[in-house]
């Protein structure tokens, strides 16, 4: 039975190239890692007072799904129909507000709280008025009132009894077309919702309202829960983190194999591979290592071989041999007189038992040492003589 570990056969260079080429085709068709983002400290997930994480889970449990994203409106999923965007840590360019509000105008929910500051080229300016352009009235200190829930239609049936809380900023809806969602006992607006186009945009003069400290105040949360049904409680909606300073984290594989990196590094990989069958494509099967045997004496090596001509009753055979080979030697040029006097008479010796014609291994083993000895003197004194030059 043949052993199965020398049936198997080294992997030659090419197999491992037309491996990594598959690999690399599997690659370009299947590999679109998306950039890790960790929301840790997003706004959405922060369990602090200031954090929105309460209104979050609400949102998560009580509609058709909650997420947070990092993209521009282009760029949302298909299935999002309310974004959330509250009290944002960074100045949204004017340009991004122009496409959120194209977003609303195709049939989305834009929630949207305020403090809000506004890039424009390279000056960055505290937003005086609302997104549609509601004042904002900035209070002086916070004033803690009653404020009153109204639906934004008769469908909206949710009742929320009036509740209190500290006031810092209202809309002035007379500057704009927005329709009251909250007011206070003075008939100021602290939400106020208005159309555009197939969408609509939801104003909350204080993100602060929606926070989990703000959620803690009592009937509060009932307020939330109608937002919700204002927004839809059967659309998904999502947080806009863009604008908090939450970025992906930069994992260097993730990072090569997504955005415009991504088929410089394929084609990177592309080269390496080219150029490992280029300097490998001659190697072909491993070859067997030489084993190495250990030199031995003379006399040893010697004694072995006669041993086995002896058990073949050959000695004579051998004896013959060896006379024939160290002659063949004699006529090498480089050798000293002494080794080629010491090999002659070892020849003569040798000659004189073969004339016998019988195989004794008894009488023919010194012999066999004899000739191994003197061939090996006549290799040293050739050696010998070349480097000394002679």
């Amino acid at each position: 039975m043949a052993d199965p570990k020398r049936d198997k056969r080294p992997l030659r260079a090419e197999h491992a190239f037309f491996a990594a080429w598959v690999l690399w085709l599997a690659a370009v068709l299947f590999w679109h890692p998306e950039p890790v983002v960790t929301f840790a400290d997003a706004p959405s997930a922060r369990k602090a007072q200031d954090g929105f994480s309460l209104f979050y889970e609400l949102v998560a449990t009580q509609t058709k799904g909650a997420r947070r994203v990092l993209s521009a409106p282009d760029d949302f999923p298909k299935d999002v129909g309310v974004l959330v965007l509250l009290s944002p840590r960074e100045a949204i360019p004017s340009g991004d507000i122009d496409d959120l509000l194209s977003w609303v105008e195709q049939g989305g929910t834009l929630i949207l709280g305020y403090p809000l500051s506004v890039r424009s080229g390279g000056d960055v300016e505290v937003a005086q008025a609302g997104l549609l352009g509601c004042g904002l009235l900035e209070l002086g200190e916070a004033q803690l009132s009653t404020l009153s829930y109204t639906g934004s239609s008769d469908e909206m049936s949710r009742k929320v009894p009036p509740f209190q809380y500290p006031v810092e900023t209202l809309l002035n809806l007379e500057s704009c077309e927005g329709v009251m969602l909250l007011g206070d006992e003075t008939n100021e607006a602290v939400a106020a919702f208005e159309s555009r186009g197939n969408g609509t945009v939801i104003e909350i003069a204080d993100a602060e309202l929606l926070s989990n400290a703000g959620i803690g105040w009592k009937s509060t949360h009932l307020w939330a829960a109608a937002l919700m049904d204002e927004g839809g409680r059967e659309k998904v909606w999502a947080f806009d983190e863009s604008y908090h300073g939450i970025k992906p984290e930069p994992q260097i594989v993730r990072l090569l194999g997504a955005g415009n990196l991504r088929l410089v590094f394929l084609h990177v990989v592309l080269l390496l591979l080219v150029g490992y069958w280029w300097r490998s494509r001659g190697l072909g099967p491993a070859l067997p290592r030489e084993k190495r045997v250990p030199a031995r004496e003379v006399a040893t090596l010697i004694d072995d071989l006669g041993a086995f001509y002896l058990r073949a009753g050959k000695s004579l055979w051998a004896l013959d041999r060896s006379v024939e080979h160290l002659r063949s030697r004699l006529k090498e040029r480089g050798t000293s007189s002494q080794a080629r006097a010491a090999a002659e008479e070892a020849l003569a010796q040798a000659r004189q038992a073969l004339r016998s014609g019988n195989n004794d291994m008894t009488a023919h083993l010194p012999l066999l040492v004899d000739l191994a000895r003197a061939e090996h003197a006549l290799g040293r004194s050739a050696v010998a003589r070349s480097l000394n030059g002679g």
